[in-house]
């Protein structure tokens, strides 16, 4: 796949390409001309530092490969990974809806498997993302085991 570059819009003096790189294309004091920035991470995603107007400012890889090379007709606010959240290439990035995106999380298991033990009631208590409000859970019921909780989990997100 051929490496194609677009400057960064509110960051001209930075170029980010589909291949998920983000490098210096204007000359600044300590500023090489040309070099690849090295991302850092932040809660698994990649993130590269501009400076403006001698601040810096953060910015995740994956939102500027979308924002810059993805179509987004509908509008939607999220970018989702579609392989692992280091993988910013533009083939493995999609504009999401927020309650798609929490769904996709729950389905790939990134964030737990919705199942958590009540000690005080001695049972496991098991959870879905409301689709209304993704931020928010909705609870399923208590259940004697992890395996009867996370099978009324499964049926609950079928």
């Amino acid at each position: 796949m051929k490496e194609v570059w677009k400057t960064i819009k509110d960051f001209d003096a930075y170029a980010v390409s589909n291949l998920g790189r983000v490098k210096r294309i204007t000359s600044g004091p300590g500023a090489v001309v040309g070099r690849v920035l090295h991302p850092s991470q932040s809660f698994g995603y990649l993130r590269v530092c501009f400076i403006k107007q001698g601040k810096k400012v953060y910015r995740y890889v994956h939102v500027l490969v979308a924002k810059h090379f993805l179509p987004n007709p509908e509008k939607l606010p999220e970018v989702n990974h579609l392989g692992p959240k280091s993988d910013c290439r533009a083939h493995r990035l999609a504009w999401i809806s927020t309650k798609n995106h929490a769904l996709d999380v729950v389905r790939r298991k990134q964030r737990g498997d919705g199942v958590f033990f009540d000690k005080r009631r001695g049972t496991y208590r098991a959870s879905v993302p409301d689709p209304a409000w993704p931020q928010h859970k909705i609870y399923l019921g208590s259940f004697s085991t992890k395996r009867k909780a996370l099978a009324g989990r499964k049926e609950a997100l079928a």
